[in-house]
This record gives structure tokens, C-alpha cells and sequence, in this order.
């Protein structure tokens, strides 16, 4: 897979949760606001966190269009999960900065993005699609 697919597939991916996270709807219980709720009952996010993922979507999409926006994408991205879900795992922290929730399931959640992310921007070469 390239970068700029990768960029284009986590972009949309992150585009469709950080709506779905605003959506009432049954993968979701609880209010939206800046107390987490689970979505799919496995991951807290919270009003912060969905429009997070909507920038890291919108930035990913529009990244995806040269090799070279990819790669970054996927090396700044990477590197931000990874230190995220290094945060939560460390520090066992529920929440950054009280701002966004790290624990539970998101721990791992973003070490594995970061790391997917960090692989295809530092050894993915950043070839053209």
C-alpha cells in the first residue's frame, strides 16, 4: 500500500468516526459533551476528540493528493498517536490536559494507529500511488 493511500484511507476513516462521534445514535450511550461517552462501547470520546478527528480526516484526505503531503501526514500523525498512546500507557491518565480522553481502550487504540501511521511515513518511502 502506498502513503497517499494510506493518507486517503485514514482520512476517511477518521472523517466517518469524528461524525459518527457526534451522532445520537445506538453505537453511542450518553450526551455528547466534554464527558466522554464509548463509542461501540469500547472507546471514550468526547466532543474535543470528535473534532479532532474530523481535522486529522479533512487533513488526511487532502493530504492523500501528493506523495509528499502523504508522508507528512503519516510521519506528524504517527508520531502524535504514538505520543498519545504512550501518554495514556505511562502516565495512565484518563484524560489529556482534561481535554480529551487517553485511557481505557484508546491506549491502545492509538499506539497501533501511531505506529501504522509512523511506518508508512518514516519506511513507506513515500511512493505515488
Amino acid at each position: 500500500m502506498t502513503t497517499q493511500k494510506v493518507a486517503q484511507v485514514f482520512g476517511w476513516v477518521f472523517l466517518v468516526v469524528g461524525v459518527l462521534g457526534f451522532l445520537p445514535i445506538a453505537i453511542i450511550s450518553g450526551t455528547m459533551g466534554m464527558e466522554p461517552t464509548m463509542m461501540l462501547g469500547l472507546f471514550p470520546v468526547n466532543v474535543v476528540q470528535n473534532v479532532v478527528h474530523l481535522a486529522f480526516g479533512i487533513w488526511g484526505i487532502m493530504a492523500a493528493k501528493s506523495a509528499d503531503g502523504a508522508g507528512t501526514y503519516c510521519k506528524i500523525g504517527g508520531v502524535i498517536y504514538l505520543l498519545i498512546g504512550a501518554m495514556g500507557l505511562v502516565t495512565g491518565l484518563a484524560t489529556g490536559f482534561g481535554l480529551v480522553p487517553l485511557g481505557g481502550n484508546n491506549v491502545y487504540l492509538h499506539l497501533l494507529l501511531g505506529a501504522v501511521l509512523a511506518y508508512f511515513g518514516f519506511a513507506g518511502g513515500g511512493k505515488k500511488a
